[in-house]
């Protein structure tokens, strides 16, 4: 985004990560238009200058299931959009995670993983980087959390957004975890939602959610 000549700011709560970008965006000459922000994503309103300033908040694959509150999460994401401005979140899609086809179920069909309504924490050890299928992850041991659409529409819709376009897909290409989509096709699907916040026009940033 910053190429395209996007003023961004990211935010992550790996030292690792941040170091990465930052090093990126010097390599590319963009450090002045990309900066980038080390915390919790629940604490991003306390590190920045200012809030209700930007056109656009993305939010993309692998997010939502490391967030044990959606509610603050929508809104952390309200208070940092404009008026007229635009969440784009695309993510794996909640029923994708009931079944697993990499779970072994009765024959042709696949296996159980979790409830749809889950709401305690998933307790998970995974040792194989998405990816990177050669890499062996040391820190394995992870926590995610289960949210429906629903709960997920409901949390912005109740900050006052407005969605306008909500979209299911197969993920297909190099940033859709291939090396587990093509063994488990079911981790592969995907949705993607739009929802502006009202009170302004819209941003010329031709975006869809096709």
């Amino acid at each position: 985004m910053a190429q395209r000549g996007a003023i961004v700011t990211g935010v992550d709560f790996s030292s690792e990560a941040i170091r990465t970008a930052t090093a990126l965006a010097t390599e590319l000459g963009r450090n002045e238009r990309a900066s980038f922000i080390e915390c919790n994503v629940y604490d991003t309103l306390d590190h920045l200058p200012d809030t209700g300033c930007y056109d656009l908040v993305y939010v993309t694959w692998g997010c939502i299931g490391w967030l044990p509150d959606v509610t603050k999460w929508a809104a952390v994401v309200t208070a940092c959009l404009k008026p007229g401005g635009v969440l784009y979140l695309a993510d794996g899609h909640p029923s994708a995670l009931v079944f697993d086809d990499c779970v072994t179920g009765t024959p042709g069909k696949p296996g159980w993983f979790v409830p749809y309504f889950e709401r305690e924490p998933l307790e998970l050890d995974e040792t194989q980087d998405y990816s990177n299928a050669g890499a062996t992850l040391k820190n394995s041991r992870v926590y995610a959390w289960m949210h429906g659409l629903g709960e997920i529409a409901s949390a912005l819709m109740d900050q006052g957004l407005e969605i306008r376009a909500l979209r299911h897909q197969t993920a297909t290409g190099p940033h859709s975890g291939a090396s587990v989509s093509s063994e488990c096709p079911l981790r592969a699907v995907r949705f993607k939602l739009l929802a502006y916040s009202p009170h302004g026009s819209e941003p010329p940033l031709g975006l869809h959610a096709s």
